[in-house]
């Protein structure tokens, strides 16, 4: 008889949870927290128990101090949650920009090629040192005119004249063709192996190619509506899969420029120009960087750069103008200040 008690309740439980959404455990949690309440109304009424120390808190009831106290403490870690966050974002910002550059260096030279005209970068070995006028030399020039004999002895003598130059790379072409064929047929499986390895390099790239476009298009359509947080996000995942794509760099960088984050758009414009140096977007818009930044100087030097690449671009062209008129007056200025120290100091001396 008991049993069948228990089990009668127990399906009347089942019951009740079925057509109320209420469980049984709730229901227990609700009678303590009234039982708890009851007990301390009776205890302040008749005087055992001191309303000042009456406390519901581990039932969840609190005073109005008790709740003040919470929320304060609630603040108190939200903000040592942001605290640590903002650390770690910045921790993961330095890793993922030394890492970046680690990358770039290795695949792009150098960081510092100021001054090297940008349409002859990929050409390193023709280029030599100029002075400040602009004036380049290529090293074939100066060799023209010397006179160190030396270079002509066989060992240094290499020929320049086209046909001579097609002659000998054809040469070379077809001996390398000669030896990878030898090297295929006594290396027939592992070379297969290595082809395999390279189809699916390659198939993998092609996909990563196509998901960052896919990212990119969303990430313009947020820029046109204006929503930068969200067109951020695009281009930031975009970039992983294509880290050096100049024109991401540089879209993620006019996304930190709308939200007013100068420092971090400079850094993109920074790396985009040095993935592609006649990237004319990157060196225009890094440029109004250092006018803002009051670096003229180095404002010109950009638009300059820019110039010789695109001569036809009207805006690049009137902003050079006006930034090149500010050069010279900023370099008066410079001559003006400079004379009236020296005249200071002579004063100072005859005194």
């Amino acid at each position: 008889l008991a049993d069948s008690k228990l089990l009668l309740i127990g399906t009347m439980s089942i019951d009740v949870a079925k057509r109320t959404g209420i469980m049984e455990d709730d229901i227990d949690e609700w009678l303590e927290k009234t039982e708890a309440v009851r007990q301390t109304i009776n205890g302040i009424a008749n005087g055992t128990l001191d309303p000042k120390n009456a406390s519901l808190k581990e039932y969840g009831i609190l005073t109005i101090e008790e709740e003040a106290e919470e929320e304060e403490r609630k603040q108190r870690a939200k903000e040592e949650i942001d605290r640590r966050q903002r650390e770690n974002d910045a921790a993961e910002k330095i890793k993922e920009r030394e890492k970046w550059w680690e990358g770039a260096l290795m695949m792009y030279g150098p960081k510092d090629n100021v001054g090297l005209k940008p349409s002859s970068i990929n050409n390193m070995d023709e280029i030599t040192l100029h002075p400040k006028d602009g004036m380049r030399k290529q090293q074939s020039d100066i060799n023209k005119y010397s006179s160190d004999y030396s270079r002509w002895s066989r060992k240094k003598y290499i020929p320049d004249d086209p046909a001579t130059v097609e002659d000998i790379r054809t040469f070379e072409k077809n001996d390398e063709d000669l030896k990878n064929k030898k090297f295929e047929a006594a290396n027939k499986k592992w070379c297969d192996k290595f082809k395999d390895d390279m189809e699916m390099r390659s198939s993998s790239q092609e996909k990563k190619y196509r998901s960052a476009h896919r990212k990119k298009m969303k990430g313009n359509q947020c820029f046109k509506k204006k929503n930068f947080p969200t067109a951020l996000m695009y281009y930031t995942d975009a970039l992983n899969d294509t880290p050096y794509a100049s024109n991401i760099l540089c879209n993620i960088a006019l996304c930190h420029g709308k939200l007013n984050d100068q420092h971090e758009s400079l850094e993109y414009f920074d790396r985009a120009y040095h993935t592609d140096k006649n990237c004319i977007k990157a060196i225009y818009h890094r440029s109004k960087i250092f006018m803002n930044q009051g670096k003229i100087k180095e404002a010109n030097e950009d638009l300059k750069n820019a110039v010789c690449i695109d001569p036809k671009n009207k805006e690049v062209a009137a902003l050079y103008r006006t930034i090149s008129r500010c050069v010279t007056d900023h370099e008066q200025e410079d001559v003006v200040k400079k004379v009236m120290l020296k005249r200071q100091k002579k004063s100072h001396s005859r005194r």
